[in-house]
């Protein structure tokens, strides 16, 4: 049995396959994880390792922590403008 968080997280990651319009190979190939693994991870039999929340959001492009906000566009937006502050107002 999952967590309800695990359970969130597959969720999630499932939305963001669909919006891309990727398949669980071309995932699973882009993230350097098999296919199996991200197919339990999608259908919620395998908790997460942290490392492989981490390539599976390198391998969807997005900032890891979009897979754990409710809002995919704002928590990338809100990302790319932190990464965009000018230096002096980052480093406070």
């Amino acid at each position: 049995m999952i967590s309800e968080k695990s359970r969130e997280l597959s969720e999630k990651i499932k939305e963001v396959i669909k919006k891309k319009e990727l398949s669980q190979k071309e995932v699973a190939l882009k993230a350097g994880v098999s296919e199996e693994q991200v197919s339990r991870l999608m259908n919620g039999k395998n908790e997460p390792l942290f490392v492989t929340i981490v390539k599976l959001a390198e391998a969807l492009e997005i900032p890891m922590e979009a897979l754990f906000n409710e809002n995919i566009e704002t928590s990338s937006l809100i990302t790319s403008m932190m990464n965009n502050l000018p230096e002096d107002i980052a480093k406070k």
